[in-house]
């Protein structure tokens, strides 16, 4: 009987803990020939995500809180200015991001335009 609870209460707490991060791996701009690459990691209501841009090597990190299948995150680290991003995830497999605002660093431009809607997919 004990083995049994065991094995229920450890199913139940995998089953939870896959429901609280539908959305975590690794995802790319679903765009010919993209080198950005998102990974995003969600436990529970929060959200951080490392973006990679392959073609320069440069990385940045956000955090933020997701509510439902919608994302908003802010960067943190960041070379080229600060900005934040919803994430609007249509599926666990698919979704889209929109720059919300963007003040870059000097000498540096947005690499997105505020208000562009960019697909994505999740790769991994």
């Amino acid at each position: 009987m004990k083995k049994l609870l065991c094995a229920l209460l450890f199913t139940l707490a995998a089953t939870q803990a896959a429901a609280q991060t539908t959305y975590t791996g690794v995802w790319a701009m679903d765009v010919p020939l993209t080198t950005n690459y998102y990974s995003v990691h969600q436990n529970g209501s929060a959200v951080i995500v490392a973006s990679l841009d392959a073609s320069d090597a440069e990385w940045e990190a956000l955090q933020g809180s997701i509510t439902s299948n919608v994302a908003v995150v802010n960067s943190i680290y960041t070379q080229g200015g600060s900005f934040n991003v919803r994430i609007t995830f249509s599926s666990t497999t698919t979704g889209s991001f929109v720059v919300l605002s963007c003040t870059p660093s000097p000498g540096r431009v947005c690499a997105v335009p505020v208000g562009v809607t960019i697909p994505i997919k999740k790769i991994f």
